[in-house]
This record gives C-alpha cells, structure tokens and sequence, in this order.
C-alpha cells in the first residue's frame, strides 16, 4: 500500500481502491454476480488460477502477481477489460500511477 500513497498521495484513496480490488475478486465465489462470473472467465482464459487446491480464493497479491507475468504479453483491450472488470471506478486512477511508474 505504501507504494500506492507513494504515487496518489492520499491514503484513504488508496486504501478504497485496494477494497473494491478485493472485494470484486471475492465476487468470483458468488455465481449470481455477474462481475465475478465475467473475471472467472477472464482468469480461466488466461490460465491464472484464483483457487488454491484446496478449493480456497487465493490471496490478491498472489493472482495479481500471476497478472503481472503476463500483463506485458496482452493487448491494450484486454488490459483494458481486465482493469475495468478488477478495478472498475478506480481504472483512471490505476492507468494514472502505471504511466507514472514506467
């Protein structure tokens, strides 16, 4: 987190975004959530796994991990979606601080 107050300057800001992050990955489990069932989708296409074998939601750090190897590897409209379906309102925000950071 300290690495987002870094660039935002406003921890409250980045503490929020870091909760709609996790809260739409735990949106995965609910299969009424239409979110969820769409990052499922993208995940499984992308061969990241969000379930450990025990069946559990793996950690945020560890599938955006997982996002960061092949993050270079995707078109712009693909990093695009994944970033609206994880992110959604916090998507400006996040492309703000990526451009700062590179």
């Amino acid at each position: 987190m300290s690495g987002i107050v870094e660039i935002t300057r406003n921890g409250a800001k980045a503490a929020r975004g870091l909760v709609s992050v996790q809260s739409r990955l735990n949106q995965t489990v609910d299969e009424s959530s239409s979110t969820g069932q769409n990052l499922l989708a993208w995940y499984k296409q992308h061969n990241i796994a969000i379930f450990d074998q025990a069946g559990q939601l793996r950690s945020l750090y560890d599938v955006l991990t997982d996002v960061a190897e092949i993050w270079p590897t995707l078109t712009t409209n693909e990093k695009d979606y994944y970033l609206n379906q994880q992110a959604g309102k916090f998507v400006p925000q996040i492309k703000a601080n990526m451009r700062e950071v590179a």
